[in-house]
This record gives structure tokens, sequence and C-alpha cells, in this order.
């Protein structure tokens, strides 16, 4: 880097952990992890056209490699990284992007590296062109540090995305109020949008669905709204460009039929119990297992979403490990910032949706989306 690194920011821990595994330097051209380590919302990754890639050293300096038309652009985006142009015209990937890198590498290491990458991303073209064009390597499968390193936020990602969660709860609070018979399910989504938007959001892509489409989980459609339906909202958003807020709630229009509220008062009560159980120590797939549990003593029948079960980690990525699997076994630890969403089904088969996302500290949990009181179902103008 042109200027010291921060010791929580992204490239100072990958420079850190290249250095406890006896690496020269780490290649990074997966989208989510480039992101991550420029901390900027940079275009990245196999055969799209101006990929970028990044370059972390072991002494902590990062270098993006970017199209040579993109460098100013890039430059400002992620400020004190060498940011390094080549020329795309007529490049296939990996041509252009990967002679660059080669030349870089010769020019830092003539005598050979050790270089760590992304064995889950990296193309068997672009490794042979890196092969051919730089110094003698050594390959090293480094996917798997990345992903940890991105389960632990940094103190500056912890507060924006701090700060992300409590803006989605207000606009989904806000939102709700605003519901009317009539509306259809693309103009509640529309109206969410808006309230995100005008408090700093880059991107928002809510689901909603209304009546007969609660019990699926699609994009919002233009059937409007009737009185005693229910409203189930999930939206996923990108907060100053690159890091993921996720939450989801659950509505009435009008006034809620005694059986509509036990539906949402049981379904409250188990998110209830996986926030109070959640703490670190404990094994991802342990914390399925107590929801599963909790919901046999209730009485619901879970929602098994087949490759998260009831939650996961957000970050860069809008959906990103840990997963709350029965079959995931990272421990949790403070500093993880992890989603649940322990769903259940309603008594006509609606997807009881309450979302929220948690970061995990050394006492236990703190909401970050589930700061207002959210016992009572919230009910839409009738």
């Amino acid at each position: 880097m042109t200027t010291p690194a921060p010791a929580d920011h992204a490239v100072a821990r990958i420079a850190k952990a290249a250095n406890e595994a006896g690496l020269d330097g780490v290649l990074l051209l997966g989208l989510e992890n480039v992101q991550f380590a420029a901390q900027a919302p940079l275009r990245s990754a196999s055969e799209l056209d101006r990929p970028n890639l990044v370059l972390v050293e072991r002494d902590g300096k990062a270098t993006v490699f970017t199209s040579q038309e993109t460098v100013d652009t890039v430059s400002l985006m992620a400020p004190g990284l060498e940011v390094l142009g080549y020329d795309e015209r007529g490049a296939a990937f990996p041509e252009g992007i990967i002679d660059a890198v080669g030349r870089a590498l010769v020019g830092r290491w003539p005598d050979g590296a050790r270089l760590g990458v992304e064995g889950d991303r990296l193309t068997i073209a672009a490794r042979d062109r890196l092969v051919e064009r730089g110094p003698s390597l050594e390959l090293v499968p480094f996917h798997e540090t990345v992903r940890r390193l991105r389960m632990v936020k940094s103190a500056t990602d912890m507060a924006t995305m701090g700060e992300a969660a409590g803006h989605t709860e207000r606009a989904l609070r806000r939102t709700i109020a605003e519901i009317e018979p009539g509306m259809t399910e693309r103009q509640i989504a529309d109206r969410l949008v808006g309230h995100m938007q005008a408090v700093g959001f880059t991107s928002a892509d809510p689901l909603v669905g209304a009546g007969p489409n609660a019990c699926r989980i699609g994009p919002p459609t233009q059937r409007p709204v009737e009185v005693g339906e229910w409203v189930r909202i999930d939206v996923k958003s990108r907060f100053r460009g690159f890091l993921y807020t996720d939450a989801g709630r659950m509505a009435v229009v009008g006034p809620a039929t005694p059986e509509q509220q036990a539906a949402y008062a049981g379904q409250y009560e188990l998110n209830q119990r996986v926030m109070e159980y959640l703490r670190p120590g404990l094994r991802c797939g342990d914390v399925y297992l107590f929801a599963r549990k909790s919901c046999e003593e209730l009485g619901l029948r879970l929602f098994n979403y087949g490759h998260i079960g009831i939650g996961h980690g957000i970050g860069v990525g809008g959906t990103e490990r840990p997963v709350l699997h029965e079959r995931d076994d990272t421990v949790l630890e403070p500093g993880m910032i992890i989603n649940i969403e322990p769903n259940t089904y309603g008594p006509g088969g609606e997807i009881m949706h309450i979302e929220d996302t948690l970061l995990i500290t050394e006492q236990g949990i703190e909401p970050l989306s589930h700061v207002e009181d959210w016992s009572a179902l919230p009910t839409a103008q009738a």
C-alpha cells in the first residue's frame, strides 16, 4: 500500500495471515474477496469485461490490477492501494490482466515466490497463464483463510453494518405503516427501496409476498394486497457500496385474527429463543439443532433453507459463511455478524419470516436490526 493500513484493514489482516503461512503474497480474483481486500465495490472476476485482481504482499503492500481506462476511478475508490492498469483491448480473460500480474510478480520476486491463491476460483486457464508469464511460482490454496478472515469483522465494518441494520429496521417499520389495501406487492417493494436509498443504500432487493404469495419466496408481483392477508417482506441491501444488510418482517393488512396472532407469537418466540441461545463458543450446527428442538417444543413446523439452515453470515456477500446448518462445524467467535431466520409455516402454509442481523460479542449477542420492539404482530392500515 502507498500508505500504511490500519491494523484492522482487510489488507493488513491478509498480510498478517500470509506471513503466518510463510507466503510471499496472496492473489485474489473472486468478486467478494477483491471487494473485501480493497474495501470498495470494485468489479472483479473471471471472464468479466474489465476485471480487477488484488495482490497483497506479506509486507502489507497491496496492488489493484485494473483496466487502464479505470485506473483513476479505482484509485479514488480504494485510496491507499497502488493501482496498475493493463491494456484490455482485444484481450479475453485471462489475457491482459494475468500478463500484467505476471510482469509485476517477476519484478517483485525474480527468483520465484510462494503465492496464496483462491483454489476454488482460480481457473485452469488463468493458472497456466500465470505460471507461464510469471516467475517460478508455488501456488498455495488460501481461500479458506480468506473466508475465515471475512467471518470476523473489523471494528470499522461492525460500525458500518450496525448503522446499515438500524436503517433497514426503520425502513421496514415505515413501509409496513404505509401499506394500504389495493397496493401491489411491487408498490410495497418500491416504497421500501425508496426509504432505503434515501439513507445511503446503493442497492436494495426486496422480496414481497402477500396472501397466497406469502407461501413462496420470490420477487414482488403486480398482485394487490387485500384486507386480512399476510404480507411477508425480506430485503437484502448494500450499504455504501459493498457491505450488506438483510432483514425480514411479517405483517397483516387490517386487524389480525386470533389464528394469525398465535402464528406470529410462536414465530417471535422461536426467534427470541435462538437470540438468547447464541453466544461465542457454540458450533453453528448446534444452533440449528437448538432451533429445531425449540420448534418441536413450541408445536411449530420448521421451514428449512437447504443451504443455510436457519441463518447465515453476512458482509461483503449477502449470504456468506458461516451458516447455521446442522453440518457446519464453525465455532462462533466475537466479531462475527450473523443473520438468523428460523422460519416456520403459518396456518395457511405461509412462510413466517422474522430475520435479524446480530453481532456475536464476548457476552452473547448484540441485536443490530432488532432494536425496536417487534413482539406485537405489525398491522398495516385497513
